[in-house]
């Protein structure tokens, strides 16, 4: 049984390699923080690890960390862990408090926004919602400081990140429906992200943080809506473009703010781009223009499109989590953590975290009247629990949600048409260079589904685009072969594991394993080359083989 969940902040731990000291209390754990790095990339290894070098003071960096905490001194430093866009430090302190600064990448987000709006949105959360986010000790969101870099410095976490490899203790999972239901519940004014009120411009100071401005807690003059923070409007030069960035009073200017990023970013650079497109670049505006024409036709209930603030992508390395208390009364406290690039989306724009197990749909699961007998079945595996959870995660909101918004979310999560709205605008902003096929069929679902899926209402148009069946079946033929690509990338993931080199989905291997892989790869890509003849077929191979160097990759865009 799940019994009872807790919140205790824990934050997901990043890292990368290069510093500069000025007052490194430890010499030769100076030189080993300078060349540590726990993973090397199959692809683009040299930019990968160009991009993730930050150079700051260690020392400026220590002090801020102590005087923060209110300690006297630092006594050492050390690399936790490393991931795609932050660099994250475990600090010791002279009276035995450890705390973790963060420091981000050019890679991670806009300069300055990203940062303002992360440590805003996490008092929001803390301490106007109760939510289970770290206690923000010291933060600056501009380089020009004597750190020489953006960082925030935190509380540190207990306990350890969910597995990747197995399945999830089962209550865990209940903490997303507990942190996304208390999302969910909270009406804002606007859709961008959340600011202090003195870092917003003054022309936004003016207007209501929430839906109902009469609402009056602590955050309404403590806190503003503000321009989008999420990553997508600024990667790969998207910052140097004269575009609407909000904030956003409707979903229909939303939706179109980010598929007008897309158009002007195609406009401004594709024609230059290193990696080009199977397809013209008119034909990727003319697409954009297609959705722009359908989406009026498609924006759901005004229900369904209440700003609510959004968790980006969570995933396992951002919940910890520890069990406590007896076999029989087992319970966890589970923190969620790292909320870069948290925004506040339309509800429909709401994703299933992605932690929670989707192998087995949530329609197989027991119905209300086997639901409490099954939570006492013998069968005790944590595939089990985590099946159940899932069960409780997608029901829970219909069944247990007294509150109307839940109820909202419920319907979000679970109808198709939300899912299909929500792939068509995440393509509509990652086009270029190949996923102008995916892009096609999500508009033609929505056209295929547009009596079916999308209820009839009064003000709804009729759907604007019609395809042929010639249309659709070139449709079918680019996706198909767009898949056999990745089939191929994933084919070759599985060989290598086999041999017992297990890559990340980014790429990424262990360095301890990175010279064997890359022999490995290299042994793979000789044989296939040798049993296809032919010149031409040799030049597709090399062309499409996923650990080739300059594979284009939007997690290594920088953001400026």
């Amino acid at each position: 049984m799940f019994n009872r969940v807790s919140f205790r902040w824990c934050h997901s731990l990043r890292l990368s390699v290069r510093f500069k000291s000025t007052s490194f209390p430890n010499p030769a754990k100076y030189e080993y923080l300078k060349s540590c790095t726990s993973k090397r990339w199959m692809y683009n290894d040299d930019m990968q690890m160009r991009l993730r070098r930050l150079e700051f003071d260690v020392g400026a960096l220590g002090n801020a960390a102590a005087k923060a905490a209110g300690a006297s001194h630092w006594t050492d430093m050390r690399l936790i862990a490393e991931g795609q866009f932050n660099r994250v430090l475990g600090v010791t302190l002279d009276n035995g408090m450890e705390v973790v600064a963060r420091m981000p990448f050019p890679l991670a987000g806009p300069a300055r926004l990203m940062t303002s709006s992360e440590v805003a949105t996490m008092d929001f959360l803390r301490n106007s919602l109760g939510a289970p986010v770290p206690a923000v000790l010291a933060w600056n969101a501009s380089s020009e400081n004597e750190v020489g870099t953006e960082y925030i410095i935190m509380e540190k976490c207990l306990g350890e990140t969910l597995p990747t490899d197995k399945p999830s203790p089962g209550s865990t999972i209940l903490v997303a429906q507990t942190v996304m239901d208390l999302l969910a519940t909270v009406k804002f004014s606007q859709y961008g992200s959340i600011y202090y009120k003195e870092d917003v411009d003054v022309h936004l100071q003016s207007r209501p943080l929430y839906h109902d401005p009469d609402v009056g807690d602590e955050s309404t003059e403590k806190f503003r809506i503000g321009p989008s923070a999420e990553r997508r409007f600024y990667r790969g030069g998207r910052a140097q473009l004269d575009i609407d960035r909000g904030p956003w009073t409707d979903p229909l200017s939303y939706i179109k703010a980010v598929a007008n990023c897309e158009i002007e970013w195609i406009k401004a650079f594709a024609d230059q781009h290193p990696t080009p497109s199977p397809h013209p670049a008119a034909r990727h505006i003319s697409v954009l223009k297609d959705w722009l024409q359908q989406a009026p036709a498609v924006i759901p209930e005004p229900q369904y499109c209440v700003a609510t603030l959004s968790h980006p992508d969570m995933e396992p390395s951002d919940v910890f989590y520890e069990p406590e208390g007896s076999f029989e009364q087992l319970s966890y406290n589970v923190t969620i953590a790292d909320w870069q690039g948290a925004s506040v989306l339309p509800l429909f724009e709401t994703h299933v975290p992605h932690f929670v197990s989707t192998k087995n749909n949530y329609e197989k699961m027991p119905d209300n009247s086997t639901k409490e007998g099954d939570q006492k079945s013998e069968d005790s595996s944590e595939e089990r629990h985590v099946n159940l959870s899932l069960y409780a995660l997608v029901e829970g909101f219909g069944e247990h949600g007294e509150a109307e918004t839940p109820a909202d979310l419920y319907a979000v999560l679970t109808e198709p048409r939300f899912q299909q709205l929500r792939q068509t605008i995440y393509y509509s902003s990652n086009l270029w260079p190949d996923n102008l096929p995916r892009f096609e069929k999500c508009l033609i679902d929505l056209v295929r589904g547009y009596d079916e899926n999308v209820a009839w209402r009064e003000d709804r148009p009729d759907s604007p685009l019609q395809y042929s069946p010639e249309e659709i079946e070139k449709n079918q033929k680019d996706v198909s072969d767009f898949y056999m690509k990745q089939f191929t990338f994933q084919r070759l993931l599985d060989l290598l594991e086999s041999r017992g080199i297990p890559v990340g989905e980014d790429g990424s291997v262990p360095v301890a394993d990175y010279d064997k892989a890359k022999a490995e790869v290299d042994k793979i890509q000789e044989w296939i080359l040798s049993t296809f003849p032919g010149d031409e077929a040799k030049a597709s191979i090399i062309e499409r083989w996923p650990f080739r160097e300059g594979r284009f990759d939007r997690d290594l865009q920088v953001c400026k």
